[in-house]
């Protein structure tokens, strides 16, 4: 299957094919080169962030103002006796840090603190590692994409 896209008035190509292991593969023809890439590129101020946490991703959608208001940051666990796996969403809203955790499109629990230390304590789950840490605003990277611009954001 291949259909044709139009990007920031760019046409491109993409390419849709099943391999024998009857996984998908995405072929996106034209950006292997630099003129298309950066004509795609045009508009788009902010780019997520992928950040690693051993064996777990996380990823910074939205860095907020310079005091990290608005931050939101997103990852995948496991929690509750079932280890049920869901989508956790944890933002900075007010100085108030916020976990909101969703399996498939329903919020199953929802955890606020002041600090994001004792807002991932109240979860019981990922006790080993720094609430701090799980949030991602402290990475050197997620800094100086804060530093570079006022507000920067990742939208549909």
């Amino acid at each position: 299957m291949h259909f044709m896209c139009l990007l920031n008035k760019q046409q491109f190509f993409i390419i849709v094919v099943q391999c024998e292991d009857n996984i998908l593969q995405l072929a996106i023809i034209g950006l292997d080169q630099i003129n298309i890439t950066s004509q795609l590129l045009e508009d788009i101020y902010f780019i997520p962030i992928f950040l690693t946490l051993d064996t777990i991703s996380i990823i910074v959608s939205y860095i907020g103002d310079n005091t990290f208001n608005g931050f939101v940051s997103s990852l995948i666990t496991k929690k509750g006796i079932s280890k049920n796996m869901y989508l956790v969403q944890q933002q900075i809203v007010n100085n108030k840090f916020i976990l909101d955790f969703y399996k498939g499109m329903d919020l199953e629990f929802h955890y606020k603190n002041e600090n994001a230390l004792d807002v991932w304590k109240k979860t019981k789950i990922l006790a080993k590692y720094n609430g701090i840490s799980l949030f991602g605003y402290i990475y050197s990277s997620v800094i100086q994409e804060r530093l570079t611009k006022s507000i920067v954001a990742c939208s549909l």
